[in-house]
């Protein structure tokens, strides 16, 4: 078993980087190690045969639709539902996944869906298996396929005709879905019942932003949606309840036997999802053995769910969620905690607080990776509330079933649920007040040092082989986010990144000393997914944001502020007076940040005078907190960026008085994403003039300024098209993208 997942491990690694020449190298090489032992008798070549259907899946493309690829962008769609519907990020979406299909129903390519129309609890969403027709907009296919995504379409649920299909997945489903509801209906508080059907059933509405950012504070995130811990504890609490019986008796059997159905069929209700079927096959390994009176190793008891990772779920293998498993277990097998036989097993205090920080201290370097934070308190919430989230999910299952059975009982149990709930919600949110809840990194370290220190670690846990050895380990791995070992001064040009987040504005300026600098942070579709752009565009050196402007108030600029204050420390903020006394303000002091407020007619420089920052005091009509966005001014030594956040008529009128003689500018980042009246952009783009026009947008049609710019013979790049614009500066101006060219400059 431990043979061939090594062997499937290394034909999807290398089918995944190198293709199909990677899969051939993997098969060549082990049928050569197995000639030079050999053994080449056909009862051996089991493990090999293994890595086969793993590097085929590691390097299958994706399918994609030749009618897609060459249609208009509204589209008339014609699919089938893969997979559950998740609750999005707004209160009447879903994120749907879809496989589109001929006259004949043969499958023609992958789709990532965005679904309008459906209630929190997701009844009005189609269930797997069902066939769906109707209109739909379709994503720019050419950027999906730079990005390595699937298309993504965005449909209206009203406007679809749904045809109802048939599966094990449709009914698992089906059913998951009536006891959301019943959840729903007979927990009193809905912020508690949307918790219970995230903790119970693995999904539900979309949860309170506060309540998820103290759980990513806590590192107990793992506890939000159904995981292979939450299985562990569902099995423990059936193997308790069902008493002290000696091996090999028909009656264990039986009971045993029931309780892998009630897992299976517990595992068949939230989805299949990989974290909790890799937990599924580790402890129907356990308990088989268990049973029959024979002990199965921890590595067989490993190497069987990582085995079915790599043929089954090729995309998610050594992923964040199967690496931190993976590494938690190694931290409980440290301390004996994952073997009933070891010598000081047990229930103590002593025994499950050691076995918690044996846990945190090996998926620490894991989370530096992926999260750039360690969460020091998860080694003392997990031992403390796992015991209440297994009474929640044992009774959270007894309260929907019963739902349908004796009503007025699940009231009861509901008025116990909405209590034990909010004592959870409150022990979380009193462990994310601790000081230390989260550490984050000090420094991004550079790729070939984090290869060195890993190399390095797992060298001293080969030549130990102890305890001792893997804490020493651990530590020496997650020393490069401590100790800064770049040079923050650095000799390199400046550069400015627009970074691509959809509908919305995130720009990142990284100067040669080492400042960096986060101009907006924001997208409609997700504000997390600005947040973690930001986050993996930092070069190496000190992890932090010295300057964060914000320009103005609305969500797609600044949605994704709290969820980069919760990864990266920020030093300072300036931020227009209009935002004062909105959460954003709470955010930001809460976080520490240095909040400077500008008024309208007001101006700030920063950085040495590389960054200007413009409040204008627009006359006349002035559109909302549109008009009173603020302007960033960039100089990367010579070449001037102008970033007008969603300026509109009055806001550029006002602009274009307040330049004064510093008006020029070699690129302009066009206000409002490009949508406003073209006749005052012409007026600002004469005094401005521009050499070209940044644009960062989703993938709606081209917008009215880009259509002027163009007019107007200015070069046009936008982020729908050409993915993250980096502007370097220096002797070189250049502008780097899907479309690398050089910054065409005016005569001045």
């Amino acid at each position: 078993m431990l043979e061939a997942a090594i062997w499937t491990v290394v034909g999807v690694l290398l089918g995944r980087h190198l293709g199909p020449l990677g899969a051939a190298l993997a098969c060549c090489a082990a049928l050569a190690l197995r000639r030079v032992f050999q053994e080449t008798a056909p009862e051996r070549l089991g493990p090999i045969l293994c890595l086969i259907p793993a590097s085929l899946g590691a390097i299958a493309p994706r399918p994609t639709s030749a009618d897609l690829q060459a249609g208009a962008r509204p589209v008339q769609l014609t699919a089938r539902v893969v997979g559950r519907a998740r609750a999005g990020f707004e209160n009447d979406t879903a994120r749907i996944e879809l496989e589109l299909v001929d006259a004949a129903g043969h499958p023609r390519g992958g789709l990532r869906g965005t679904l309008r129309g459906v209630d929190a609890a997701l009844v009005a969403a189609p269930l797997p298996g069902d066939l769906i027709r109707g209109p739909a907009w379709l994503d720019d296919p050419a950027r999906a396929a730079r990005l390595d995504r699937p298309p993504h379409v965005t449909l209206d649920r009203r406007a679809l005709v749904v045809t109802s299909g048939g599966g094990v997945d449709r009914h698992a489903e089906a059913v998951r879905r009536r006891l959301a509801q019943a959840l729903l209906q007979h927990v009193p508080d809905r912020r508690n019942a949307a918790l219970l059907c995230h903790l119970v059933l693995g999904q539900g509405p979309r949860l309170d932003p506060q309540l998820v950012q103290a759980h990513r504070e806590t590192g107990l995130a793992h506890l939000l949606a159904v995981s292979g811990a939450h299985l562990s504890l569902l099995a423990a609490m059936l193997v308790r309840l069902s008493g002290p019986q000696l091996p090999g008796t028909r009656r264990v059997r039986r009971r045993r036997l029931a309780l892998r159905v009630l897992l299976i069929g517990y595992a068949a209700l939230t989805g299949f999802d990989p974290p909790v079927l890799r937990a599924l096959i580790a402890w129907l390994i356990l308990d088989l053995a268990s049973v029959r009176g024979r002990r199965a190793g921890i590595v067989a008891a490993l190497a069987a769910p990582a085995l079915l990772t790599a043929l089954c779920f090729p995309d998610s293998f050594l992923g964040p969620s199967f690496c931190l498993s993976y590494a938690a277990v190694l931290g409980l097998w440290a301390t004996g905690g994952v073997d009933p036989e070891a010598p000081d097993a047990g229930w103590s205090l002593r025994r499950v607080f050691g076995a918690s920080a044996w846990a945190t201290l090996t998926t620490a370097p894991l989370t530096l990776l992926w999260f750039g934070q360690i969460a020091p308190w998860t080694l003392l919430g997990t031992p403390l509330l796992g015991p209440l989230v297994a009474a929640m999910l044992g009774l959270g299952l007894v309260t929907a079933l019963l739902a349908f059975l004796l009503p007025d009982l699940a009231a009861l149990l509901g008025v116990a649920l909405d209590a034990m709930a909010s004592t959870y919600c409150t022990a979380v949110s009193m462990l994310a007040e601790l000081p230390g809840a989260p550490v984050h990194a000090l420094a991004v370290p550079a790729p070939a040092t984090l290869w060195a220190t890993a190399l390095l670690g797992a060298l001293v846990v080969a030549l130990g082989r102890t305890r001792r050895h893997l804490a020493w380990a651990c530590a020496l791995t997650c020393l490069p986010y401590f100790v800064p070992l770049h040079d923050a001064a650095h000799t390199s040009p400046p550069t400015l990144t627009l970074l691509d987040v959809g509908h919305g504005q995130a720009a990142l300026l990284v100067a040669p000393d080492g400042a960096r600098v986060v101009v907006d942070c924001g997208s409609a579709r997700d504000g997390e997914l600005a947040a973690r752009a930001v986050e993996r565009a930092l070069p190496p050196g000190p992890r932090r944001i010295d300057l964060l402007v914000l320009s103005h108030g609305d969500a797609d600029h600044h949605n994704g502020i709290e969820g980069l204050l919760g990864r990266v420390p920020v030093t300072a903020a300036v931020v227009p007076e209009h935002v004062r006394g909105t959460r954003l303000e709470r955010l930001l002091r809460d976080a520490g940040v240095t909040v400077d407020w500008l008024a309208p007619g007001t101006r700030r420089s920063h950085c040495a005078g590389r960054i200007r920052i413009d409040a204008p005091a627009p006359a006349g009509d002035v559109r909302g907190r549109n008009d009173l966005s603020l302007w960033t001014r960039v100089d990367l030594d010579g070449t001037t960026v102008l970033l007008a956040g969603d300026a509109e008529a009055a806001g550029m009128d006002a602009m274009r008085e307040l330049a004064g003689d510093a008006a020029c500018c070699d690129l302009l980042v066009l206000p409002h994403h490009g949508r406003g009246p073209p006749e005052p952009f012409r007026r600002l783009v004469a005094r401005l003039d521009p050499g070209g026009v940044l644009c960062s947008r989703g993938e709606e049609p081209r917008p009215a300024l880009e259509t002027a710019s163009l007019a107007a013979g200015l070069a046009v790049w936008s982020t729908a098209e050409s993915g993250d614009l980096r502007v370097v500066g220096g002797p070189a101006p250049r502008i780097e993208g899907t479309r690398p060219a050089p910054i065409p400059r005016r005569p001045r």
